[in-house]
């Protein structure tokens, strides 16, 4: 999944985030990022689209439901245990693949199992979980851990929703 140029930033907490606090573009104007070159707002329409496919591509199947009549309201169905049993087989496997004659490869096995514990879910989104805009945008490790704190049935808000280019 990470062949794209462009991705998106999700604004994601277990609190409802007031507008005024929402992520934009501004939130990373510092420019000390290594992971994109742009960052943009996006239309009503395109973040409908963009919170579908993060529904129904990018996060576990199943694991989500978005509110029907909300499209900022995501109600955690369960499925982090397995979804845990299976991200260990993943990391034990990408593990085992690293040897003496491998290890130093710039990108090799040792990458590939840095890529697993950071990015598990293989997608270029990104993730601010924090209320209050925060320009801490994390890969999906970070998301998917605040995910197996939850119980069925729990609830996460969606904020704002940018466009990244890298």
């Amino acid at each position: 999944m990470l062949n794209i140029m462009h991705s998106k930033i999700y604004q994601i907490t277990e609190e409802r985030i007031e507008n005024d606090n929402f992520i934009t573009e501004r939130t990373f104007d510092d420019g000390h990022y290594d992971f994109y070159d742009y960052c943009a707002e996006i239309t009503d329409e395109e973040r409908k689209h963009a919170i579908d496919s993060l529904v129904k591509n990018l996060l576990p199947t199943g694991m989500f439901s978005l509110v029907d009549n909300e499209n900022d309201t995501l109600v955690y169905n369960g499925g982090a245990d397995e979804w845990k049993e299976n991200w260990v087989k993943q990391i034990q496997l990408k593990a085992l693949a690293i040897t003496p004659q491998n290890v130093t490869d710039w990108i090799g096995e040792a990458y590939s199992l840095e890529k697993e514990l950071v990015n598990p879910l293989d997608v270029g989104s990104r993730f601010v979980t924090d209320t209050f805009p925060s320009t801490d945008a994390q890969q999906s490790g970070d998301f998917m851990k605040m995910i197996c704190s939850l119980s069925p049935g729990a609830k996460l808000y969606i904020g704002g929703v940018l466009d990244f280019h890298w």
